[in-house]
């Protein structure tokens, strides 16, 4: 790690300021944030370094109505998550009324659940760990199934799709599989769909359009063009955009938000990754979703009562909750 990141990483950014109307954070996974936070309090100790702060879950819920970011949705997307996932949703539930879940394997632990652990273009060895071993993609799936039929709080299949950049080719079969068994998963159980797409535009496009998507599909940080935005919001999908969108560098995906249709945009953090501008580098949480409508209200020229209104409109749609 350089000098200049390590010291980005070091604490965690301002809270934002509440902003006028409530939003939904569409994708977090906060039980992440403890094992990110030790990360860097162990490289703060080799410093000589102040820790920082590790919050309790409740602590990650309070501060984030601090922002009016009334709520989000936790993904559970390998399998201790997901063996959790209801005890982190109790302990959200301490706070806010109505907690939201998502569940599913995740498409890179998929591969690793089919035996697959090759080296990654992204240059990383994938580790498999017993629990794929001892569990193979069917079984992997089953609990997915068990989930969705016993905690009626999880509202989202997600997140699953395809990433071609942290699994090697010889993984990406297992990954369409899995993929296909979620679409059918989300349809079987009326559930939005919740897709990673990484480097998988266009195999995750012929596959939705060929396995007949449910009726609500959500594209998780959205990371295509603008004719890829074009074309998902006029089939009705979902677009969600979370932290790089604010970043000076990212001219495609501005330009991608500047075609997507307002009816079909979500907002997300996906926490404890990819915090927002000005927080950038430092660790993510829920209430930084406020970072991203700030941002997004200012670049698109509107007003931020009425886009906050609309982008929590969106999630209760696609979430099939009653306003």
């Amino acid at each position: 790690m350089s000098k200049k990141s390590d010291k980005k990483r070091r604490n965690w950014g301002e809270i934002p300021s509440k902003l006028p109307s409530g939003i939904i954070d569409t994708h977090a996974h906060i039980d992440m944030i403890s094992d990110w936070v030790d990360d860097i309090n162990q490289n703060n100790l080799k410093k000589n370094r102040q820790p920082i702060d590790n919050p309790a879950i409740q602590t990650i819920a309070r501060n984030s109505l601090k922002s009016n970011v009334i709520n989000f949705i936790q993904c559970a997307c390998d399998l201790p998550k997901i063996n959790q996932l209801s005890n982190t949703l109790d302990s959200i539930e301490e706070v806010i009324n109505l907690p939201l879940g998502a569940v599913a394997i995740h498409p890179n632990e998929a591969a690793l659940h089919d035996g697959w652990s090759n080296p990654s273009p992204d240059g990383l060895i994938p580790v498999m760990e017993e629990i794929h071993k001892t569990n193979n993609l069917e079984s992997s799936l089953a609990a997915v199934v068990e989930k969705l039929e016993n905690d009626k709080r999880i509202r989202v299949v997600g997140e699953t799709g395809l990433d071609f950049y942290r699994t090697a080719a010889s993984g990406w079969p297992a990954q369409i599989k899995s993929f296909r068994e979620h679409i059918s998963l989300a349809k079987n159980y009326n559930k939005a769909l919740q897709i990673h797409d990484r480097l998988a535009h266009r195999e995750i496009l012929e596959i939705l359009q060929a396995d007949i998507p449910p009726e609500r599909v959500i594209f998780h940080s959205f990371s295509g063009d603008s004719a890829m935005a074009e074309f998902c919001t006029k089939k009705g999908w979902f677009l969600s955009y979370s932290g790089p969108i604010t970043f000076s560098n990212n001219e495609k995906s501005q330009k991608a938000l500047k075609s997507t249709d307002l009816n079909y945009l979500l907002l997300e953090t996906d926490c404890p990754f990819l915090a927002p501008a000005p927080n950038r580098g430092t660790p993510n949480a829920p209430v930084y979703t406020a970072n991203i409508a700030y941002f997004i209200a200012e670049f698109l020229d509107l007003n931020l009562d009425q886009f906050c209104q609309k982008t929590l409109s969106n999630t209760f749609k696609v979430l099939d909750i009653s306003i």
